[in-house]
């Protein structure tokens, strides 16, 4: 939707993308579809390798385009912050899309009581293998401070989030020591100074990503629990033992398809990181299955392999 040059910018919506050529289209064609009167669209470009770049051109002046060197999610985010209108900010990952009204139904929110600084939605959830929607995700309503440091998944992904501006200004935008979790991080910050409000309608699509791929690194993981425990201090540690069991699933997912793909050193040293994080986990977590069990049984027989005799083993780099 191409606003008349006349209409004041009421809500900047800021869509991160790094290498997301397949993907990115959908998402701002998505925030164009908007009936929304008063929408800017800001892409930021993080140092993207791939066609990324002609896809915005192609969108001309529809969109406003940042191009800056790969500096990582939370700067990306900031980046377009910076230059963003609107009294309101809403965010849309590269990969994910709206649905109709989404933007009207939370700017309605807003404008209906200034105690709220953020509001969220349920979203749908589109599975990567089929592309039909799975459960959606749904919330118990806004939650309070406490329940954010304890609970895990209290409040919506970014593509389902509107925050007010003066909230971001406030608390400092994203924290740019951060580049995974960094909206959790944000939200915590933005719930201690102003009121949430969620919506029980789904208003944006999340994509699962089926395969698991290196998302994060532990030194990134640490600098989040150091972050947390340095603003929250032992209110805190809920979270981060929760955070450590979200990183060990997501890291014994990541492990058992480099099993079936065949590559020993990396889910090695993938198994490794489960330990050091998590020793009990492979046990203790209903998840790992017998079957799960038995692949990792068979792994430790495939490693124990001299790598030279088959070289079909040997991981990609």
């Amino acid at each position: 939707m191409i606003e008349p040059p006349h209409c004041p910018i009421r809500v900047s919506t800021i869509i991160p993308v790094y290498n997301g050529a397949a993907t990115i289209a959908a998402a701002i064609d998505s925030a164009l579809a908007q009936d929304f009167a008063g929408q800017e669209i800001i892409v930021v470009n993080d140092g993207s390798t791939d066609n990324t770049a002609e896809v915005l051109a192609a969108y001309g002046e529809r969109i406003r385009v940042i191009h800056q060197p790969n500096r990582g999610l939370s700067k990306a985010h900031n980046a377009g912050i910076a230059i963003a209108l609107g009294k309101y900010i809403a965010f849309l990952d590269a990969d994910d899309y709206w649905l109709a009204g989404r933007v009207s139904e939370m700017v309605r929110v807003l404008d209906s009581d200034p105690s709220v600084g953020l509001v969220f939605s349920d979203y749908l959830i589109k599975d990567p293998d089929t592309g039909e929607m799975m459960e959606p995700a749904t919330f118990d309503g806004p939650p309070t401070l406490e329940q954010m440091l304890t609970q895990w998944n209290t409040a919506a992904v970014p593509t389902a989030t509107t925050i007010r501006r003066s909230i971001l200004d406030q608390v400092g935008g994203f924290d740019e020591r951060i580049n995974w979790g960094d909206d959790i991080y944000l939200w915590l910050r933005a719930r201690e100074v102003s009121k949430f409000a969620h919506i029980a309608t789904p208003l944006a699509v999340y994509h699962k990503t089926r395969e698991p791929k290196r998302r994060y690194t532990s030194n990134q993981r640490r600098t989040f629990e150091r972050v947390l425990i340095e603003r929250y201090g032992r209110s805190a540690r809920p979270l981060v033992s929760l955070l450590r069991d979200v990183c060990a699933s997501f890291l014994t997912r990541l492990m058992l398809n480099q099993i079936d793909q065949r590559e020993p050193l990396q889910a090695a040293k993938t198994l490794v990181e489960v330990l050091q994080l998590r020793p009990s986990y492979l046990l203790r977590h209903a998840r790992v299955s017998r079957r799960n069990l038995r692949r990792v049984l068979a792994f430790t027989n495939i490693i124990r392999t001299p790598l030279a005799s088959a070289p079909s083993d040997r991981p990609s780099e």
